[in-house]
C-alpha cells in the first residue's frame, strides 16, 4: 500500500490519550505558560475522570499488551507500531517524572508550585 488511508492518522492519535491523562496532573503549570489550554479542559474532563476511576493495573496491562501484541508483530503497519512505541516511551517518561516529583522538592513557577 503506497498511500495510507486518511483514518490511519486518527488511529495513530489514539495511543497518545493515555499519556495525556498522566500529563494533565501538571496542567496548572501549563495553564500559566499557555492560558488558552483551559479552553480544552471541558473536552478532556469526561475522558480523564473515567480514567481516574480505574485501578492502576489496567495501565500496566496496556503497556504489556501494547508492546507484545502491537509493537513486536510485523503484521501491523510500521506507521501504527511507531506511534504505539512512542506512546509507551512517553508514558514511561511521565512515570519517571511522577516518581521523581514525589521525591524531589517542588519547583516554584510564578508563585505556583509546578512540576
Amino acid at each position: 500500500m503506497s498511500k495510507k488511508p486518511r483514518w490511519w492518522w486518527t488511529l495513530a492519535c489514539l495511543p497518545y490519550l493515555l499519556p495525556l491523562h498522566q500529563s494533565w496532573m501538571y496542567a496548572e503549570t501549563a495553564y500559566n505558560l499557555h492560558p488558552f489550554l483551559e479552553a480544552f479542559e471541558s473536552w478532556t474532563s469526561p475522558f480523564l475522570e473515567a480514567l481516574g476511576r480505574l485501578p492502576r493495573w489496567p495501565f500496566l496491562a496496556y503497556f504489556v499488551v501494547g508492546y507484545l501484541c502491537v509493537v513486536r508483530r510485523q503484521e501491523w503497519p510500521h506507521f501504527f507500531r511507531f506511534h504505539v512505541v512512542m506512546d509507551l516511551l512517553l508514558e514511561i517518561a511521565l512515570h519517571v517524572t511522577g516518581a521523581l516529583n514525589q521525591v524531589t522538592p517542588g519547583a516554584v513557577y510564578w508563585g505556583n508550585i509546578g512540576m
